[in-house]
């Protein structure tokens, strides 16, 4: 065969009823082909959605944990303040009493 020559879609000398019959087979094929995309679009769609709800529901999850922890990191943080503020406090006590003893001290000695 060279590369011009045509090869006919049905063999010659068929009747109209199998022509006819060679139509329907392609319509149904076509039709079938048309209704299983549509059915594995659906499914994607649906395995797509079902996949979007998983990670919307997954975020959320995130979301409230990472404010369980910022309000954990706030209530400490409060705490080590007020702790600072009473090492300051006891700081400033031993350092007053310190001089109070180093005052006496100098006056007895004196």
């Amino acid at each position: 065969m060279s590369p011009k020559t045509v090869i006919p879609y049905a063999p010659k000398g068929k009747s109209a009823a199998s022509r006819t019959d060679i139509v329907d087979r392609a319509g149904n094929a076509i039709l079938e082909f048309i209704k299983l995309s549509g059915e594995t679009t659906e499914t994607e769609l649906q395995e797509a959605r079902e996949a979007a709800e998983y990670l919307a529901d997954q975020l959320r999850a995130a979301n409230d944990q990472i404010n369980d922890l910022e309000a954990a990191v706030r209530s400490h943080q409060a705490r080590a303040d007020h702790a600072e503020e009473w090492l300051r406090q006891i700081s400033s006590e031993i350092e007053q009493g310190a001089a109070r003893r180093l005052g006496f001290l100098r006056r007895v000695n004196g």
